[in-house]
């Protein structure tokens, strides 16, 4: 599954999920973040790093 949504500051975040195994990538403006965990994920910016934090999954649906 992939869902692609366009934020106003962040730019477009786009997050794939793998229908077998269940692994999550998430994408900023075409940069993969770090995963920190198995629904954490680290997005580095100049003045700190953000932590976005996955809810849900493909099959109930996503939210950041």
């Amino acid at each position: 599954m992939k869902q692609i949504l366009s934020h106003p500051v962040y730019g477009e975040i786009t997050y794939e999920e793998n229908f077998w195994t269940g692994k999550k990538r998430l994408f900023v403006n075409g940069a993969e973040l770090t995963p920190e965990n198995k629904t954490v994920f680290l997005f580095p910016r100049e003045d700190a790093t953000l932590r976005i934090v996955v809810r849900g999954n493909s099959t109930r649906g996503v939210g950041f």
